[in-house]
């Protein structure tokens, strides 16, 4: 654990009183599907922003309403941006993508199918990108649980496949296994991972514990 934290590329949420409550409140079994889903939005959004820490910014000057200047700060490469994705759960993080950055952000969908269970490879299904997709893009590539990596190493394998730079790609996941982490970046080492929270590992059945569940059944009320 300590080791991915000495790792410069992943970065994890500082923890506080007010993140520990908001993830207790998420993993407990008896919180409604509604307040699920504030909570997840909650979290989704204060993630996004720490994430967008990661990227490039340049000095931007305004005239403010006063007529005064103000020396502020601003993305330097705003049209090279996109999100992308991981279906299903990784749609419920779009919203605070466009919240946290603009409400036309591109944004790209790949659906993974994974059978982790009995050691199958994850198969590419589907895999929609914005048009202008390629090597100058910054991709940050959400899904909510990061457990076997699989999933988030097959979509920065599509993701490359399709000319975008591994240095490029900023993956967000609010609560990730050490197994995961460690996969993605030995397989991707430029790729840079963001989470919220790392937990304890997998366990027999390769979910991430203590965890939170199936969290795309929770957020969509399916389960």
């Amino acid at each position: 654990m300590e080791s991915l934290r000495d790792d410069a590329r992943v970065r994890v949420q500082a923890p506080s009183d007010p993140l520990r409550a908001l993830h207790t409140r998420l993993r407990d079994p008896t919180t409604p599907p509604d307040e699920f889903v504030r909570l997840s939005d909650r979290l989704a959004q204060s993630l996004v922003e720490f994430a967008v820490a990661d990227l490039a910014y340049a000095e931007r000057t305004v005239v403010t309403r006063t007529g005064a200047p103000f020396v502020g700060r601003d993305l330097a490469r705003r049209d090279d941006l996109i999100g992308v994705s991981i279906l299903r759960a990784g749609s419920a993080m779009e919203a605070a993508l466009r919240r946290v950055l603009w409400p036309s952000l591109p944004i790209g969908k790949i659906l993974i199918q994974r059978d982790d269970e009995n050691g199958c490879a994850p198969v590419l299904s589907y895999c929609k990108l914005p048009v202008r997709t390629g090597p100058a893009t910054t991709v940050l590539l959400c899904d909510p649980m990061l457990a076997t990596g699989g999933s988030a190493c097959r979509a920065v394998d599509c993701l490359v496949e399709r000319g975008v730079r591994p240095e490029g790609i900023i993956l967000v996941s609010m609560i990730a296994a050490p197994e995961g982490i460690v996969r993605v970046r030995n397989r991707h080492p430029s790729v840079r991972v963001v989470v919220s929270m790392i937990d304890d590992g997998l366990n027999e059945h390769k979910y991430i514990c203590p965890g939170i569940g199936d969290f795309g059944d929770l957020y969509f009320n399916s389960n």
